[in-house]
């Protein structure tokens, strides 16, 4: 299989199609707020999970660029695998 086949997938149409990319919309806008209030206060999300504040970045930046990537429906299966590592 084609790395850039699997990163680039091709769209269905109909029903199905749309179906997709409400919940690409939604999952995009969810994680967006979800990351990007991460983003303004990152060392107390650190602080409240006892986790490294380098980590707690990496955490909210992948949340926040997958987010956008998803909304836009660029690289949809590896921004799907970024929020779902996180």
């Amino acid at each position: 299989m084609n790395l850039l086949n699997f990163a680039f997938a091709s769209f269905p149409s109909g029903r199905a199609g749309l179906a997709l990319l409400l919940v690409r919309l939604f999952v995009g806008v969810a994680f967006l707020y979800h990351g990007g209030g991460k983003l303004t206060e990152i060392p107390q999300f650190a602080a409240e999970f006892s986790i490294p504040e380098p980590l707690a970045a990496f955490t909210a930046y992948t949340q926040t660029g997958a987010a956008l990537l998803l909304f836009a429906g660029f690289a949809t299966p590896v921004a799907a695998g970024a929020i779902g590592s996180t």
